[in-house]
């Protein structure tokens, strides 16, 4: 994990936290995201639906000056200052779950969806084309 973490860091990834196997986790989630902060980052906030926003606001505002400076202002952070955060890498946000149950699926897809970018299309169509194909066992 902390090699991938560094891989994600050097190439300015912004990166969604999904902890998997809470089902039969013995640790409870604020364990799990109080370990995520001491050894990723102390911007791993914990997103699960279940949360206030109030406590949302006061966790992101301690990840960024700008965060802070719009909950200083106006009590609040607005949800088009979260994707901006995360794409500079100042806040991660972590979701629990267990894939194989489908728990947290469904939250997990909902954070990225409202709070990932999406990149400006590219002007010029571009393709990689890969033939494949198998012999008479199957094989590739």
């Amino acid at each position: 994990t902390e090699t991938l973490w560094r891989l994600l860091k050097r190439y300015n990834i912004p990166t969604f936290i999904f902890v998997n196997k809470m089902d039969i986790s013995f640790l409870k989630e604020s364990s799990h995201i109080n370990e995520l902060k001491r050894k990723l980052s102390p911007g791993c906030i914990d997103f699960n639906a279940c949360r206030e926003k109030s406590d949302l606001d006061e966790e992101l505002a301690e990840c960024s000056e700008e965060l802070m400076n719009e909950y200083l202002e106006n009590g609040v952070i607005p949800g088009k200052m979260i994707p901006g955060a995360i794409r500079r890498r100042e806040v991660f946000p972590v979701i629990f779950g267990s894939a194989l149950k489908l728990n947290g699926i469904q939250e997990l897809l909902n954070v990225i969806n409202t709070f990932s970018v999406q990149p400006e299309p590219s002007p010029e169509f571009g393709a990689i084309v890969y033939k494949i194909t198998t012999d008479q066992q199957g094989n590739r």
